[in-house]
């Protein structure tokens, strides 16, 4: 078996899920993004990602993000990240835009033969008609490479706290694995339990995506 098929697998699963019968409950969700990389130096990267989601389907395109900053590896267990991202998200048939500085600082460290990253996010989120900030804490165990197709699987947990209601509102639990297409290509695919609260009620979402990332 080669990458390509690997690659074809991956696609077909993608368009699967994403088909309207498959996702016809609204408790899915799809999503996909293309990530760009360009090494400065052996310290700096500068990355571009825009990200899609659709709801319920293909034809239900609610969400877009744009995500470009840079990476700053102090050392090695330290990366800094200033980044801009762009939200355009669809409510009640209008499109509302977001402003959202961001600043990232993650912490690395091998445990047991494990890789972890801790990923600290403080947000700036401006709206259309407010503003306020929201911390992200994403904390990513990646396991030993499987296989010739470097397939690395990992698990994660991303709480977000929002500043402005004093709680934490939403929950992300990840599984997916990494692994590498063709000679620069990387991919991940991943699968994400998501619990939102709203007015001390909380409901869950599933979400299948694909992230693919190309170095320059």
């Amino acid at each position: 078996m080669s990458k390509k098929i690997v690659f074809a697998s991956m696609l077909f699963i993608s368009i699967f899920l994403s088909n309207e019968t498959v996702m016809a409950e609204s408790r899915w969700e799809y999503w996909t993004s293309f990530g760009f990389t360009e090494s400065v130096n052996d310290k700096v990267t500068i990355t571009v990602a825009p990200e899609l989601r659709y709801r319920g389907g293909m034809s239900n395109h609610y969400y877009t993000h744009f995500d470009i900053g840079f990476d700053w590896k102090v050392n090695d267990w330290l990366v800094i990240g200033p980044y801009y991202r762009h939200v355009e998200e669809k409510k009640n048939s209008d499109w509302k835009v977001e402003y959202q500085p961001n600043i990232n600082a993650t912490v690395k460290f091998n445990l047991f033969g494990i890789d972890f990253s801790d990923r600290n996010r403080i947000e700036y989120r401006i709206k259309e008609d407010d503003d306020f900030y929201r911390y992200r804490n994403k904390l990513t165990a990646k396991f030993k490479k499987m296989t010739q197709f470097d397939i690395r699987p990992y698990i994660a947990e991303e709480p977000f706290y929002d500043f402005d209601a004093d709680e934490f509102n939403k929950n992300r639990m990840y599984a997916g694995f990494s692994c590498t297409i063709f000679e620069k290509l990387k991919t991940d695919v991943y699968y994400i339990l998501e619990s939102r609260r709203n007015n001390n009620h909380w409901t869950e979402v599933n979400v299948f995506g694909i992230n693919f990332r190309y170095p320059f």
